[in-house]
């Protein structure tokens, strides 16, 4: 198992963010050593050598300098305290303290990096002897980021970019939260119903299905993805033109039983390549407007989402970003961003309008 190596404390000044070094002690292990791990905890064979200090002198050092009131501040504290075997009650631990929303903690260097802009652990650190890390620094480190907590309060702390959320998944937990509202207004809890309905959807409605249409790789990527948590039903469909491609729609929209969809998204290729076939993909669009309108209850509330060169740019920026990785030995001329932005650009101009009557 893991030994204990070195320990250094420091013992905050109470001025600013200065600190003193009280303690600094390198550690002889009893048992041999297999892998010194120097890239991660600084320590070589030869820094070792003339070590005769042993563990229990450190933890009567520790108890000395520590009382019980006393913070000790660190990152990651639970493997420090395990390898020093002492049991201290009043920490704070800075992998905790910034740990992201999802739980994942942060390491200490990416934390100094982000929210100091210090670069630590790495060779052109001011203790050359670390071999690139260095627990003063680090213990350093820790206490300036508790301190700044201290100073500026929660909003300083790493600022995690927005998660998106699938469109299939938002529906299933609004449609689980109908569920609820159902049943809680059957059992004549009529004031937490009203708390939890939204959206202006009937009480008495049942949630209905969500269902999404389209070719297998969107399926793949939108709906049934392993990151996905939705209750959708998936149908496979290749092109607009296909005529059970209508039929399903219309099918799912209109029934009065359970299969009735609440939701459905149908993402549908037009092949509109050639000068020849713009007329033919106008014509297979009108067709398919036209037949789900007039089969659809007046009800169905039904938005339509032209886009052009969608395929075009996914491909192209896929290429693109494989191109730039420091790791790729192919470049990206100036004509290949041209195309890049010309495709990215056809995408994003869209257009998109609502048909349907109020609920």
């Amino acid at each position: 198992g893991p030994e204990l190596a070195r320990v250094t404390v420091l013992a905050w000044t109470g001025k600013e963010e200065e600190y003193e070094v009280i303690m600094d002690r390198l550690v002889k292990p009893y048992n041999n050593v297999l892998n010194y791990l120097t890239e991660f905890s600084g320590i070589t064979a030869k820094l070792l050598e003339n070590v005769t200090t042993r563990i229990e002198e450190i933890q009567v050092m520790i108890l000395t300098i520590v009382g019980k009131d006393d913070l000790i501040v660190g990152h990651s504290l639970e493997n420090d305290l395990r390898a020093l075997r002492v049991v201290h009650d009043r920490v704070i631990d800075t992998s905790v303290l910034f740990r992201a929303s999802n739980g994942r903690k942060y390491s200490l260097r990416h934390l100094a990096a982000v929210l100091l802009k210090r670069h630590i652990q790495n060779s052109s650190s001011t203790r050359p002897q670390s071999n690139g890390h260095c627990s003063e620094e680090d213990a350093a480190t820790a206490l300036t980021l508790a301190l700044r907590r201290a100073r500026h309060g929660s909003s300083f702390k790493i600022h995690e970019k927005p998660v998106k959320t699938n469109l299939f998944d938002y529906v299933t937990e609004a449609n689980r939260r109908r569920k609820q509202c159902q049943s809680n207004k059957a059992n004549n809890k009529k004031s937490t119903t009203e708390a939890i309905n939204d959206g202006g959807i009937p009480d008495d409605r049942g949630p209905g299905q969500l269902v999404a249409i389209g070719p297998d790789e969107w399926i793949l990527s939108h709906v049934t993805s392993p990151t996905s948590k939705n209750a959708a039903s998936a149908l496979s469909c290749p092109s607009i033109t296909c005529e059970s491609t209508t039929n399903a729609i219309s099918t799912y929209l209109k029934s009065e039983t359970t299969r009735r969809a609440s939701f459905l998204w149908g993402h549908l290729a037009v092949d509109g390549s050639g000068t020849a076939c713009v007329s033919k993909c106008c014509e297979s669009i009108d067709n398919f407007v036209t037949h789900l309108l007039t089969t659809v209850p007046p009800t169905t509330l039904v938005l339509f989402v032209f886009q052009r060169d969608y395929k075009k740019a996914i491909k192209f920026s896929q290429q693109r970003r494989a191109a730039k990785d420091v790791r790729a030995t192919l470049g990206w001329s100036d004509e290949q961003e041209v195309d890049w932005l010309t495709a990215v650009r056809a995408s994003k101009a869209c257009e998109a309008f609502w048909v349907g009557s109020a609920v």
